[in-house]
């Protein structure tokens, strides 16, 4: 886990680097800035993360580690480009059903959005630039300018091994003078300095290439996308009546082999993993402390207390009074 992140002692020595551990994966992707996320834990057991979070200026340095498999759905600010790599990838992460490893780029236009499913003890490393600043920067050719601009809410993916360990590389070097610099005006040119090294890149690569596209989305992840997103909508009518409320979305054999091939997983389990990750959020909400336990599963559809119990130990590794004292803690 530790071996892309600085030490402890070096990163807090800087008020604009946050190095952080955690034990709750909403609270690990609060962290990012300009990106708003929602995480569901995948595989069972105790979460463990750890974030860091350099804000140089126009750029943000962010390196996340998990030991549970997420599923996140991201969505990004209207100021900002997002570009994602992984760091190591015993497993490929998987981005709108499609299995990448660590030579391809996820780049993601404000606004965007984006759907990614990570493996456990999988690394990442997102970056953002500032739109204005990506666009304005001296290093990019006019053409890789306009396929910027021109990018879809779900961005485009490059594939190029040389480019990738390029970008880390820049990356990485960047994070580690950051954590010695000991004025603002160093800050300011590392942030100036790995700007034009990303323009500069994309835009040789663009010349290599002359095109960035590689995106291709499977009609069978299009159906899947559709029918969790009105699973999501109505669990509640989905955890009591099962999946006859998704008749008008394709028979019951194609609806569980969406989520089997996507999720690895049959969709009502997925139902109750989402219910059980509405409970957490719950219990660890300050303003909830002092409502009943009991009474918060029962919201979610959890009537017989030992099951809900035994669900949520499994899922979470702790009962949920555990989590309760975190909270209240």
């Amino acid at each position: 886990m530790n071996i892309w992140f600085p030490p402890d002692e070096i990163c807090n020595s800087q008020t604009f680097i946050f190095n952080s551990t955690h034990h709750d994966l909403q609270e690990q992707a609060a962290i990012y800035e300009g990106i708003d996320l929602r995480y569901t834990q995948l595989s069972a057991g105790a979460f463990r993360g750890r974030m860091l979070h350099a804000a140089l200026g126009d750029v943000a340095i962010n390196i996340e580690y998990c030991n549970q498999s997420l599923e996140k759905d991201i969505h990004l600010s209207p100021n900002d480009y997002s570009f994602c790599l992984t760091l190591d990838d015993p497993v490929p992460f998987s981005v709108y059903g499609v299995d990448k490893s660590r030579d391809w780029i996820h780049v993601i236009p404000p606004d965007g959005e984006s759907f990614v499913i990570t493996p456990k003890d999988g690394t990442i490393m997102v970056l953002t630039i500032r739109h204005d600043a990506l666009l304005e920067c001296a290093g990019l050719l006019p053409e890789v300018n306009d396929w910027f601009r021109k990018l879809n809410k779900r961005g485009d993916f490059v594939k190029s091994p040389q480019l990738t360990s390029q970008l880390k590389a820049v990356a990485l070097l960047a994070l580690e003078s950051a954590t010695a610099v000991k004025h603002a005006k160093h800050r300011t040119t590392i942030d100036r300095g790995i700007l034009l090294n990303f323009a500069t890149a994309f835009t040789l690569e663009w010349l290599k290439q002359n095109d960035l596209s590689t995106f291709r989305s499977t009609p069978a992840f299009e159906r899947f996308h559709q029918v969790r997103r009105a699973l999501i909508d109505d669990i509640h009518s989905i955890s009591k009546d099962g999946l006859s409320t998704l008749e008008n979305m394709g028979s019951r054999r194609s609806i569980e082999q969406a989520f089997s091939e996507n999720l690895h997983m049959g969709p009502l389990r997925y139902t109750r993993l989402v219910r059980l990750h509405r409970v957490r959020e719950k219990l660890l909400d300050e303003s909830r402390l002092d409502a009943n336990i009991g009474d918060i599963a029962a919201e979610d559809g959890f009537w017989d207390w030992s099951r809900f119990s035994i669900h949520y130990r499994k899922q979470f590794g702790e009962l949920p009074s555990e989590t309760r004292c975190r909270a209240a803690s």
